[in-house]
């Protein structure tokens, strides 16, 4: 928005006043998260996210690991903060790869703000285990019920989210 359409929009009273004042906090709002990510996002441009949310093979800070494919894909697993049942902020796309599970999901630009600012990077999934098995002294889980995937500030895992292209 510029000066010309401000001094336009400001002569229609109240009504302008609000739409200039809605469009500079769009325009503010992009500029903070440019600065703190070092990309700005178009208005129009979704937010799209994603990582992986567990490794196979690779244990956990208790020694845990997964077994491959022991995390099957669900539809409609809920996206959480810090695995607390009632902060759902939408829902993970899932995807089965080689190395584990990924994640990805289109999210707003106040999750972005809220995630970016308190410097919460890593995924953390939340399950029940249907199987599992003692291999060299620690657990291998070989199957689980999926129930959630949270952004969380200190994962078990080496998870984090990133901003996709």
């Amino acid at each position: 928005m510029n000066l010309q359409d401000i001094k336009f929009l400001w002569h229609f009273g109240k009504a302008g006043q609000e739409a200039v004042q809605s469009a500079l906090n769009a325009e503010r709002e992009m500029l903070e998260i440019a600065m703190l990510t070092g990309r700005k996002p178009s208005p129009k441009d979704p937010i799209v996210i994603g990582g992986y949310a567990a490794w196979y093979g690779t244990s956990d800070v208790n020694g845990d690991e997964f077994a491959p494919n022991s995390l099957q894909p669900v539809r409609n697993v809920r996206m959480l903060m810090e695995h607390v049942p009632n902060s759902l902020d939408g829902y993970w796309q899932v995807e089965q790869r080689q190395n584990g599970l990924f994640v990805s999901a289109e999210i707003n630009r106040d999750l972005l703000k809220r995630l970016v600012i308190q410097d919460i990077a890593g995924l953390s999934v939340g399950f029940r285990t249907l199987s599992a098995k003692k291999v060299n002294g620690k657990r291998v889980i070989t199957l689980v019920q999926l129930w959630e995937v949270s952004f969380v500030l200190f994962p078990m895992q080496n998870t984090r989210w990133r901003w996709l292209p």
